[in-house]
């Protein structure tokens, strides 16, 4: 009797909080045969908490990638949805709910992710990236006071890709040459024409970049072309000697054609190279147009000519004259 003991709490089970607890008792006759009330010692489970994020990618499209454009769903293991739906940003992030765990959850926990594809696809050009993402979320206790949450994905992370069923990573450039100007700063009005079979150019915004200065373009229907609609650049592209025309986000495979307004009766003929038309192509292809003014300049032997025809045509009008001065005298008489 008469001694001192120190009752403490030296460890906890994995996933619960050691809450430290030590009392000092001293024991002493009065003790004896009865129960001494230490208090109560709570143990709180640790917690854990982690953020899933995705990736959104647009491959080969016309355009890029703008922020809702696309949703996804997280999954439970048995497939019951976790929150609503998510959405990508602009960077093709996409961030779901906060996820929290506790020592029940470990040694971890299995989610899916899918993305939603709509009922109806409006874009017949875009194939979706249908596969379902497994994440794995491994939880353990290292003895601080919180969980520690680990995902595991496969090699490319959370990643979901989809693709332009027409690839839009074509190029054309068009150069011009001016020679023999009337105006050093003479500008030309041209045109492109695209015609395709699987790409929907309505409603498409291309790129170009015009002497340095890049800009947006779009197209207007312009007949058709052996059953497929023909479409034209809706604004004229003005290019002066040593322009140069670039073009891109055109889909690879459509048909093109270069033409430039007719300037003959400004004296000017256009020649081309023979890639004027022709497919578009990843690599590019470069078509170039030169105007050459038609300038007609006198030689000597030219002048000699032009003086010889005026001086038979004014003998030849004295001769006539003098004949009918002749037959008029004869005449009275």
């Amino acid at each position: 009797m008469g001694k001192k003991y120190i009752i403490e709490e030296t460890t906890a089970p994995d996933g619960y909080v050691n809450e430290h607890f030590s009392k000092e008792i001293t024991l002493t006759s009065s003790y004896e045969n009865k129960y001494f009330e230490l208090g109560s010692i709570t143990n709180n489970a640790k917690k854990g908490s982690i953020t899933l994020t995705a990736k959104k990618i647009l491959k080969n499209a016309n355009e890029t990638l703008k922020a809702g454009q696309f949703t996804f769903q997280l999954y439970d293991s048995n497939q019951n949805p976790i929150g609503s739906p998510k959405a990508n940003a602009e960077d093709g992030t996409i961030t779901f709910d906060t996820l929290n765990f506790t020592a029940s959850d470990m040694p971890g926990k299995t989610f899916y992710i899918k993305e939603v594809i709509p009922d109806t696809n409006k874009d017949n050009e875009l194939e979706y990236d249908t596969h379902e993402e497994r994440v794995q979320v491994f939880i353990s206790d290292d003895g601080s006071d919180n969980l520690q949450c680990n995902v595991q994905t496969d090699s490319d992370g959370i990643t979901f890709v989809n693709t332009s069923k027409v690839n839009y990573n074509g190029k054309l450039t068009v150069k011009k040459i001016v020679k023999d100007a009337l105006e050093e700063n003479n500008s030309f009005n041209f045109y492109v024409y695209l015609t395709s079979d699987s790409a929907d150019l309505d409603k498409k915004t291309f790129n170009y970049i015009l002497d340095g200065k890049s800009g947006t373009f779009t197209l207007n229907k312009a007949g058709t072309t052996d059953g497929k609609f023909r479409y034209r650049s809706q604004q004229a592209f003005k290019l002066s000697n040593n322009s140069v025309l670039e073009m891109s986000k055109l889909p690879i495979g459509a048909h093109y054609e270069v033409t430039e307004d007719d300037y003959k009766s400004e004296g000017y003929i256009t020649t081309k190279t023979d890639n004027y038309q022709g497919d578009v192509s990843l690599e590019g292809t470069e078509v170039t147009f030169t105007n050459t003014r038609n300038q007609i300049i006198p030689t000597s032997a030219d002048t000699m000519t032009h003086m010889s025809f005026w001086l038979i045509a004014s003998a030849s009008a004295i001769v006539l004259v003098w004949i009918l001065k002749r037959k008029l005298k004869a005449s009275k008489k």
